[in-house]
């Protein structure tokens, strides 16, 4: 906390009286370490976290090793970003494949069941997930026109879920607004009443 907040190393002589050294580790009697020397990984400005060395000695690390650390550090800043940009690069690539395969495909497909099929398997290639349920928008309800990885396929078939007023999902139909919420439990307006739906967690 204290080193990615400044940008600045810290040499820890003793973790027990040190306030720079977080509480919850002080209190801790499973983390046995009693001297620290951390610096944080700065690339550019930009924080990427932070190297720390400990000991269960006390006094065990002097400034020279300090200085040592900071030079390493910088080092594994710089390779760091690179290799968090070939991941994100990967990962586009990934993505722009995906949805190319997606889309050379769409021809070939002449039902709307041969569709919905197809959009699941790309949408797992590209994110994995557990299950999937494509609602097709009819006035204030949602009809279920394609699951994925769902236990009864058959009785979402004819699941038609209304929409009220207040519903939280509202805005995605209405405005075409992406939605994402992590804890759907919480979501007072949430189908908890669907069986489908039970136990679910983000969408």
């Amino acid at each position: 906390g204290w080193v990615l907040q400044h940008r600045e190393p810290a040499l820890i002589p003793n973790t027990a009286t040190d306030a720079r050294w977080y509480l919850r580790a002080r209190q801790d009697a499973n983390i046995t370490s009693k001297s620290v020397v951390a610096v944080p990984l700065v690339l550019q400005r930009h924080a990427l976290g932070v190297l720390t060395l400990s000991h269960t000695k006390v006094n065990h690390f002097a400034e020279t090793d300090a200085s040592v650390v900071a030079s390493i550090a910088e080092q594994a800043a710089a390779a760091i970003a690179r290799l968090q940009l070939y991941q994100a690069e990967k990962r586009r690539r990934k993505l722009a494949n995906a949805i190319a395969e997606f889309v050379q495909k769409l021809p070939a497909t002449h039902t709307q069941s041969d569709l919905l099929a197809l959009s699941f398997q790309h949408f797992w290639r590209i994110f994995p997930f557990q299950k999937g349920i494509i609602f097709l928008w009819d006035r204030d309800y949602l009809v279920a026109s394609g699951t994925y990885g769902v236990p009864s396929p058959a009785d979402m078939a004819t699941l038609s879920v209304e929409l009220y007023q207040n519903d939280f999902a509202r805005p995605l139909l209405e405005k075409s607004e992406p939605l994402c919420t992590t804890n759907l439990q919480n979501e007072e307006s949430w189908f908890k009443d669907v069986p489908a739906f039970t136990g679910a967690q983000s969408w």
